[in-house]
């Protein structure tokens, strides 16, 4: 959706500079760059919900019986079926006897819900927990708009678009990779439903001017394998048996057996570099299909006709 901006977007714009070099691979033993269903599934697990963090001062906890208090309390108290994708307690960066529970929801409206609908209960599983920070707005919850004028006070924009909408988290004039303003605007939500709302319709009003908007993605991630270091596949689907070095680009089968001779060669371009190194304009350019085919299909799914007409709009002749 945001294919035709890609001279702008600074998100895109390496994008756009590899695409217009078209590359291949240097060496007829390596796998195939056409992208594959188990690429884009893999560059779509990566967009996942970022965890809201619940503090408790106790090394630790019952997270399952906490977690169960959570959907209770947001079912019975707030009348919403809070979905969860997973949980886990971790002692990482936290104090001694304290520790921290990562709750992943599923989608955008549960963490809608936990972002800034939920009012909180003093304890969790019986336990008094805090949140010391929100998660960042992800990528599900975030628009672009588009051919904002260089002249536009976006201060004046910004305050006119917080005043039509209250739960807007951040705004963003983008910048390209050359630090230069562009004619792009990235507005992200807290609320789900706002955001779908704004995209449904294609457009937004600021300032008695109409803007269109795109839905927002950041670039894809690629999948290496550690295998053969071919683009596209994890080492257990792997049809190669033997070993490529990712420093100079030689098969082996026992790693005992082999040494490097300290040629850096890269098996896609032949450069001086690893073969996993994401520079590389081969993996570039693989990217660049990767996104333009998230971009595409996350088009289609998000494509409503405007011109749907219910029974309601026309009314029986008297």
């Amino acid at each position: 959706p945001i294919a035709c901006h890609h001279d702008e977007s600074p998100l895109l714009q390496q994008i756009n500079d590899d695409t217009n070099t078209q590359t291949k691979s240097t060496s007829p033993n390596i796998p195939s760059t056409k992208v594959i269903d188990e690429a884009k599934r893999y560059a779509q697990s990566c967009y996942l919900f970022p965890p809201f963090i619940l503090h408790f001062k106790r090394f630790k906890i019952n997270d399952k019986a906490t977690i169960d208090e959570l959907l209770n309390y947001s079912k019975v108290n707030c009348s919403f079926d809070l979905e969860l994708a997973d949980f886990r307690s971790s002692s990482i960066r936290s104090n001694d006897n304290e520790c921290n529970l990562h709750i992943f929801v599923k989608n955008s409206l549960s963490f809608s819900f936990l972002y800034s609908n939920i009012k909180w209960t003093d304890k969790l599983g019986g336990e008094v927990f805090t949140i010391d920070r929100q998660p960042a707005i992800p990528p599900q919850l975030a628009l672009i708009i588009t051919n904002v004028s260089y002249k536009t006070n976006l201060n004046e924009f910004e305050n006119d678009l917080k005043v039509r909408y209250e739960n807007i988290a951040k705004f963003i004039h983008l910048k390209n990779r050359n630090q230069f303003d562009t004619k792009l605007v990235e507005v992200e939500f807290s609320s789900s439903k706002t955001c779908d709302d704004v995209l449904i319709n294609g457009s937004i009003m600021v300032n008695y001017i109409k803007y269109d908007v795109k839905e927002f993605l950041p670039v894809a991630t690629i999948l290496i394998c550690s295998n053969c270091m071919g683009l596209g596949h994890f080492r257990k689907q792997c049809k190669q048996s033997d070993i490529t070095s990712k420093i100079c680009g030689k098969r082996y089968q026992d790693p005992n057996k082999h040494c490097c001779q300290g040629m850096v060669k890269c098996i896609h371009c032949g450069g001086d570099h690893n073969s996993n190194d994401l520079k590389c304009k081969v993996i570039k350019q693989y990217r660049a299909n990767l996104t333009s085919t998230l971009l595409s299909s996350s088009s289609s799914s998000r494509t409503f006709d405007k011109h749907l007409k219910s029974w309601s709009d026309f009314p029986p002749l008297p």
